[in-house]
């Protein structure tokens, strides 16, 4: 699907609608195919950036209110013509505004069926949440509407102050909001996931795949919520650090059935890698001796 095919459509549909010509020019011709229904994945930052770099090229207009006019003339065609998304990436540090678009209450529609949600924490930190903000803010639209994700990736938390926090808390409601949650991925992350791992416990019977992709793990608390997953098939640990014996026993010391595959690679300290390490050869043995 061409974000650039969407544009064309869109910009015939406003030229035919000008609101400030009274009367549309010329009738309107609807596409052969509906391009927006055939949309499934949308990576906010590159939309972003072709919407940006169409009015230079184009319109010779830059400016923030005439990205932002276009954007939310796009994600509202989306909307009207019942783009059913599968995924989407949020990913830029510097469009605030934008991003915002998405929580308009004529488009959040958009996010309701979302099956994957990729967010990079930099992005949200700079939305400058607080508790008592009277806007609606992107989280809480994501909190609010969003309750049938199979995967979460969450990327970059790793400011340690009280935005953070906030960011964590509400990722960690996200994740307890939601129906069947089968996967949680956590890259690059550096602070509170003291808050996030706790939230998984109300996943326990969908949740199959967990993620740590360098993770510190700094004062975080004991690993109960993993051992307690009984569909739990896939643990992945890269690159992580600040690892305790208290923190992992409770998962090491399980004795999950489904459990199929476990991944220990380059995480410290080294004596509970090893000791991380020594548990997957025997969830990989058990798995060959049932083959």
């Amino acid at each position: 699907m061409l974000i650039s095919d969407i544009l064309s459509e869109v910009f015939e549909y406003l030229d035919d609608r000008d609101e400030n010509l009274g009367s549309p020019r010329k009738k309107y011709d609807l596409p052969v195919f509906n391009y927006p229904s055939f949309l499934k994945n949308i990576d906010y930052y590159e939309m972003i950036s072709f919407v940006k770099n169409w009015c230079i090229y184009y319109l010779d207009d830059n400016t923030e209110e005439s990205i932002s006019a276009i954007l939310r003339s796009i994600l509202k065609l989306f909307v009207a013509r019942s783009t059913h998304l599968n995924t989407l990436s949020i990913r830029s540090t510097s469009c605030e505004e934008k991003y915002m678009l998405l929580a308009e209450p004529t488009i959040f529609p958009l996010i309701i069926p979302l099956k994957n949600l990729n967010i990079n924490c930099y992005s949200i930190d700079r939305l400058k949440m607080a508790e008592n903000s009277p806007k609606v803010n992107l989280l809480n639209a994501f909190v609010k509407q969003c309750r049938h994700l199979n995967t979460i990736r969450v990327n970059n938390l790793s400011v340690n102050d009280e935005s953070s926090m906030l960011v964590a808390k509400k990722l960690a409601k996200l994740i307890e909001r939601q129906r069947g949650l089968k996967r949680i991925i956590l890259s690059r992350c550096k602070t509170f996931t003291n808050i996030i791992i706790p939230s998984l416990a109300k996943q326990k019977h969908s949740l199959r795949h967990v993620g740590f992709r360098g993770v510190d793990f700094d004062g975080c608390c004991k690993w109960d919520t993993l051992k307690y997953c009984t569909k739990l098939e896939r643990i992945d640990m890269v690159d992580c650090c600040n690892l305790d014996n208290a923190m992992i026993s409770p998962l090491v010391n399980s004795h999950s059935k489904r459990l199929r595959r476990v991944s220990i690679y380059n995480c410290l300290p080294i004596r509970i890698s090893d000791k991380l390490e020594s548990w997957a050869y025997r969830i990989d043995n058990r798995k060959r001796q049932h083959c």
